[in-house]
């Protein structure tokens, strides 16, 4: 669509109101508000985004570390059992009745 042309001499004044919408009826303070509103809302949006991406990245950074603490306890418990398995060997080795472990545990058998 062609926009209509100015007439020659005629000065660009300020924009005309539209025609009456369909909520003329509605107070102008109640529709400055709304939109206020609406605009509040669009700002915080990236600022609540970012507030749930460092959430997400703390709970899995704690994650990670609850379970690299879980895995160390587990290497200690397996490296204390093989420490144990092998102390008990040397001292079968020669000839020597291995002693009896903290946890009151017979030494495990057959392991000569």
């Amino acid at each position: 669509m062609k926009r209509p042309t100015p007439k020659a001499g005629a000065e660009a004044g300020p924009a005309q109101p539209a025609a009456r919408s369909r909520y003329a009826h509605v107070n102008r303070e109640v529709t400055d508000s709304v939109t206020e509103t609406n605009v509040k809302v669009t700002a915080e949006a990236p600022a609540m985004a970012m507030g749930g991406l460092f959430q997400s990245f703390a709970h899995a950074s704690g994650m990670m570390f609850e379970n690299t603490t879980a895995a160390q306890q587990q290497q200690l418990a397996l490296a204390q059992a093989a420490s144990d398995i092998g102390i008990a060997l040397l001292y079968r080795a020669a000839g020597v009745t291995p002693p009896t472990p903290a946890n009151g545990k017979p030494p495990v058998e057959g392991t000569t």
